[in-house]
């Protein structure tokens, strides 16, 4: 019998510098900032991060796509177009043309969910050592996906008093260099703002002058309140090149279901070779499952339909929690328009012993076990994030804790009594 020694020549294998680079800041936030604070577990945990709509009752996927879905498993299960099933780019490029733009099947690409489709343009339009221009604040996965490549990434502001529209005046400066694209989101996590039609135009104009790809996360497309207008970059475009990814998952209410997509819109003799690369692209990366791409149709006009009452409850969730800290010192709700998450912001000035969100989201959560994002995760320090789907008990419960906390930590001068709820 061979005996196998226990001792080997070998070295533990070098993880790649890429990966070395990759952090995903809510992940980073949750598992080595929040795993080292002990929150009173006298009082019942509130958790506002959680982003996943099948966790929150009232937001549950429709039950007629869900029996859609039943019913075909087994119809679907071949390989279909490295690009994603013809019946279904048709039917997304029919869904997105205008007038102005009659769109093909050629002008849709499908990809493992939204941000499968974001990263496709990112390895489509930009080599490591390329600049990139983000939102800040916004969403970090832009971020995590340069950062691993190699994509350096300059941010552009945007102001908070004009329900989060992009400071145009440094917009333009940053355009002015040249990045190999403009990220846009649109509605926005975390803002939950919906720009509009005016100030959508303003931004394409300035990315046309300076002849910047446009890559607009639209994700949340659907997710407005009632009565917001919906408003594409990509359906906008005057001719340069804009591409919308987007993807069923939000709208339907199941981010499990994994499909994405990109629209490609633009005039032909700029966009065809960004499409090239696409396919190319579509020859090794991910794709999504056949069985959802083989009912998209269905599942994205039963989804639309039943959309209609949980965005009704999202707005009323952000009143109610409006309505629970009204007149408190250091802490305002933002306004918001569509997508689903709420804005605390804070106003430090107010705080007798909190300097950041950071601090203020660890300390929210030692003392009342309230779990909430700081906003520096997003770019931010001036703000909490919430994910606005908890039932209005949970809300009514985290305004009265939320009033409790900041009567410990307002400065003196700001103590004064404050109104009930």
């Amino acid at each position: 019998m061979e005996i196998v020694s226990k001792r080997t020549d070998w070295q533990k294998p070098a993880v790649s510098d890429a990966v070395k680079r990759t952090k995903n800041p809510i992940r980073g936030w949750i598992e080595n900032s929040l795993s080292k604070v002990k929150p009173d577990v006298t009082k019942k945990p509130l958790v506002f991060t959680v982003g996943d709509p099948v966790n929150y009752a009232g937001f549950e996927a429709s039950t007629r796509c869900l029996e859609t879905l039943a019913a075909s498993i087994g119809d679907s299960n071949g390989y279909v177009e490295h690009v994603g099933a013809l019946h279904c780019r048709k039917y997304l490029a029919d869904l997105y043309s205008t007038d102005r733009w009659q769109l093909t099947e050629d002008d849709v690409f499908l990809n493992s969910g939204c941000s499968g489709s974001l990263l496709g343009v990112n390895l489509a339009l930009a080599d490591a050592g390329d600049t990139v221009l983000l939102p800040k604040p916004g969403f970090p996965l832009m971020q995590a996906i340069c950062e691993e490549r190699g994509v350096h990434i300059e941010n552009y502001r945007m102001v908070p008093e004009k329900n989060w529209e992009i400071d145009l005046e440094d917009l333009e400066e940053k355009l002015k260099k040249k990045p190999k694209f403009l990220l846009v989101n649109n509605p926005s996590n975390p803002l939950g703002a919906v720009w509009s039609p005016e100030h959508i135009q303003e931004i394409l104009d300035l990315a046309n002058k300076y002849k910047v790809p446009i890559l607009a996360d639209e994700v949340y497309e659907k997710m407005v309140f009632p009565g917001e207008p919906i408003n594409s970059f990509g359906k906008m475009s005057n001719g340069q090149p804009v591409f919308v990814c987007s993807g069923i998952a939000k709208m339907g209410l199941a981010p499990g279901w994994r499909l994405g997509w990109i629209i490609c819109y633009g005039r032909k003799e700029i966009i065809d070779p960004i499409k090239k690369a696409l396919v190319k692209l579509a020859t090794y990366t991910s794709h999504p499952t056949t069985t959802v791409q083989a009912q998209l149709p269905a599942l994205f006009t039963e989804s639309l339909e039943h959309l209609k009452a949980p965005m009704e409850t999202v707005k009323e969730r952000i009143q109610i929690l409006a309505h629970a800290v009204r007149g408190l010192p250091g802490i305002s709700v933002m306004e918001a328009q569509g997508a689903m998450y709420a804005v605390v912001r804070l106003d430090f000035d107010q705080l007798k012993d909190i300097k950041n969100s950071r601090d203020f989201a660890l300390k929210l959560y030692e003392e009342e076990n309230v779990n909430t994002l700081p906003g520096s995760l997003f770019g931010s320090d001036t703000f909490i994030r919430l994910v606005s789907l908890a039932d209005a008990d949970y809300f009514k419960e985290f305004g009265v804790r939320l009033r409790n906390f900041m009567e410990r930590h307002l400065a003196q001068e700001n103590r004064e009594e404050q109104p009930t709820i």
